[in-house]
């Protein structure tokens, strides 16, 4: 494990880039040369889980067992008496409950769990505070370049850059050896791109136009052929389009009333979704064309998987980021391993610090070369094992980078002062399996007595997911046989 570690503001997809010159004065200052050979596994490959049915319990399902005779004697006494509107009461309550328990085990995701819960506990939502001028004014600033470049921007490439930006043809030459990006859309495309719809149509954000997914996937496949050729042709779209809905979500652990806080989600029009699905599948495409066979891998967490082109085109604007091999680099079998990226969080990694920080100045620049803003106050470094002493300063330009002793990096916390470096996350992953389960047995109330079957359900997709996160895999070397004779 490494002793020092950072977290910064990346991806892990390699492809070969195409065989271009580049000028003396835009190629990376020796920032990043041939790394080390990406690490691969033998393990086999996950295949994706199969869609359980949906439930379909009836009334009978949900009756408690221990209170079997209530219900009856409650008819047989309301038989004797003139008081029908409750016996239509208790039939209701009864084919109430039996629904509620069907949404229950139903849910697909623990977002449409906890949201089910939170509309039958408290559907109130909760107090804002931020207006919606404030989060004008820090959307409009993150979302466009600052007036004045920072000062580890190269001011002579960023003028070369721009400078080379405006020479490009409203219409430029597909040079791909099979026209990839030239070609016509056909039906097939559209078919292909309503397979992938047809998981999310249900609950799919509408843009401007107010036309989601699901309508979509109504529109005939040559209407939306021509649409997508017309636009290609023409090099224009609809207005509508070009205008995108921002709505603000708090980071976890930030405070409400501070603008900044909150996560910028943007939701565009599902049309020009669809269109950009078309040729996004053709830009993996052509990386699947130029890159080597033996790196490709199914990503089933959904990290590859954008519903617009940006994810993918980050990974190829990304892709030359590549720290030189040290001797202090942490090794993993055998291979030494100095960074990871997932999207725009990256880790760096290494044994001493002086090479840590090496890393880390490298990052910086490589930052500047790509214009790239980073940030200081969000990046955090680590250290595991013995702290030094006098302590370190790790230094991001000329930022002075917080040590601290936990730090959650793509959803798992590491944690720097315990013997287990995963000690905090095991507390919060129990603490959520506890609140889960909590959760269910609360809802008696409403979804009755859950049968044995769909209670071992409910409890693996909801409660286990959480006590099973990030188990440690033990591939067993000897057979179960010689394992028994051992007691």
């Amino acid at each position: 494990m490494a002793r020092e570690g950072a977290a910064s503001n990346g991806t892990a997809w390699r492809s070969q880039p195409p065989n271009v010159d580049v000028a003396p004065s835009m190629r990376p200052l020796a920032l990043t040369p041939p790394g080390p050979v990406k690490v691969h596994t033998r393990l086999p490959e996950i295949t994706p889980p199969k869609a359980d049915p949906p439930p379909d319990l009836t009334m009978e399902d949900c009756d408690d067992p221990s209170e079997k005779h209530r219900g009856r004697r409650r008819s047989e006494t309301y038989a004797c008496l003139p008081i029908l509107p409750l016996l239509t009461d208790f039939g209701r309550e009864r084919e109430a409950i039996c629904e509620n328990l069907n949404k229950l085990i139903s849910c697909s995701s623990p977002r449409e769990y906890w949201d089910l819960i939170r509309s039958w506990t408290d559907s109130r939502a909760g107090p804002c505070g931020v207006t919606p001028s404030q989060l004008h004014l820090s959307f409009k600033k993150r979302s466009n370049p600052p007036d004045e470049l920072p000062d580890y921007f190269d001011p002579r490439l960023h003028a070369i850059i721009a400078q080379l930006c405006r020479t490009i043809p409203p219409r430029t030459r597909d040079r791909t050896a099979n026209g990839i990006f030239s070609r016509p859309v056909t039906e097939k495309d559209i078919g292909r791109m309503k397979k992938k719809l047809r998981s999310r149509a249900h609950r799919s954000a509408c843009g401007i136009d107010d036309v989601s997914y699901a309508k979509i996937l109504t529109i005939p496949n040559e209407v939306l052929v021509f649409l997508i050729e017309t636009c290609v042709r023409d090099c224009d779209a609809p207005q509508r389009w070009l205008v995108t809905i921002l709505a603000g979500f708090l980071k976890q652990g930030k405070p409400v009333d501070d603008p900044d806080g909150y996560r910028l989600v943007a939701k565009e029009c599902c049309l020009l979704k669809l269109c950009t699905m078309v040729f996004e599948e053709r830009l993996r495409e052509w990386g699947d064309t130029n890159a080597h066979g033996e790196e490709a891998f199914k990503a089933l967490l959904g990290l590859l998987t954008g519903d617009t082109a940006s994810p993918g085109l980050w990974n190829f604007f990304f892709r030359d980021f590549r720290l030189p091999a040290a001797p202090a680099d942490v090794q993993l079998n055998g291979r030494p391993v100095s960074q990871a990226e997932q999207a725009d969080d990256n880790l760096i990694m290494s044994t001493l610090f002086a090479d840590f920080q090496h890393k880390v100045q490298l990052f910086y620049d490589y930052t500047g070369y790509k214009r790239l803003f980073v940030s200081g106050p969000k990046s955090k470094w680590q250290i595991y094992g013995a702290l030094p002493t006098p302590l370190p300063t790790l230094w991001l330009g000329n930022n002075a980078v917080e040590l601290v002793p936990e730090f959650k990096y793509l959803g798992t916390w590491l944690s720097s002062t315990t013997g287990n470096i995963f000690a905090h996350d095991y507390v919060m992953k129990a603490s959520k399996a506890r609140n889960a389960a909590n959760a269910a047995y609360a809802l008696k109330h409403r979804v009755g007595a859950i049968p044995p079957k769909e209670g071992l359900q409910l409890y693996n997709a909801r409660v286990d997911c959480y006590l099973i996160s990030g188990a440690d895999i033990w591939l067993l070397s000897i057979s179960f046989g010689d394992l028994f004779n051992n007691f």
